[in-house]
């Protein structure tokens, strides 16, 4: 979603997923692939509108083992979760790519950087 508040040019709104696969590393959207992650999660799952966006499912607790989800409505979505349990002064570290369109070779090597410490 880009909000009104980021407008440059490009009028916000929502790009539509009609199918999402979250099995493995890659994120697939729509056929294509479009977050990499450096680490395998512990777990992921998708689902379709009418099961509940996943950032409600995850305060419910409600992370089923699906992977792949279809929505007609383009309103499709996922979590991958990561299982963190650190002890004091210890700290992991979680990397992952997601290219946008028209982005160098160089920026699609360099992954974005997740620490908890």
């Amino acid at each position: 979603v880009n909000p009104p508040s980021q407008f440059l040019n490009t009028p916000g709104g929502v790009s539509p997923i009609h199918a999402l696969d979250m099995a493995g590393q890659t994120i697939v959207a729509d056929g294509r692939p479009c977050v990499f992650m450096a680490q395998r999660p512990d777990a992921a799952f998708a689902g379709n509108f009418a099961s509940g966006e996943a950032a409600t499912r995850l305060a419910r607790d409600d992370t089923p083992g699906v992977v792949q989800a279809t929505d007609d409505s383009g309103l499709a979505s996922g979590a991958v979760l990561y299982r963190v349990r650190l002890q004091p002064g210890e700290r992991r570290e979680f990397a992952w790519r997601a290219p946008l369109a028209g982005e160098s070779q160089q920026a699609l090597r360099a992954p974005c950087v997740l620490i908890f410490e």
